[in-house]
């Protein structure tokens, strides 16, 4: 029988296990501590590449390159946004994660994507200066 009490619940869980002595249930429980930890992780990982892909650009060209740069980008942008989070957290002695929900990765994408456009305004037509643009004509 193994007594168990996370820490902050006011009840403890009892499992029995039947045929197993005392060592036994305590590895039994150990290997379940250990596989909820590597989930834990692999939700983690799993985070991470929903967040990056928020900050994905879209395309639909095929150019391997060009994909990859915006997969890096990506990254590149979460990697940034991990570490204000962590330096704002540590500013406000607060836990690393305790930010994370007052400043989500959504929002310093649209903050950013405000910034850019204020500052490189949409243009639709491109002005030349005269006679640089010539065309020979062949018959």
């Amino acid at each position: 029988m193994l007594v168990w009490q996370r820490k902050g619940e006011s009840h403890a869980r009892v499992y029995a296990f039947r045929g197993w002595g005392d060592a036994t249930a305590v590895s039994e429980a150990n290997r379940a501590r250990l596989g909820r930890r590597r989930y834990r992780e692999r939700f983690g990982i799993e985070t991470s590449y929903r967040q990056k892909n928020q900050a994905r650009g879209w395309t639909t060209s095929t150019n391997p390159e060009y994909r990859l740069l915006l997969e890096g980008v990506a990254l590149l942008l979460r990697q940034v946004w991990v570490y204000l989070t962590l330096r704002i957290a540590r500013a406000r002695g607060l836990a690393p994660t305790a930010w994370v929900a007052q400043f989500p990765l959504a929002e310093m994408l649209d903050w950013l994507t405000q910034r850019i456009r204020s500052r490189y305004p949409r243009t639709r037509c491109i002005t030349l200066p005269h006679n640089t643009l010539t065309t020979n004509a062949t018959p």
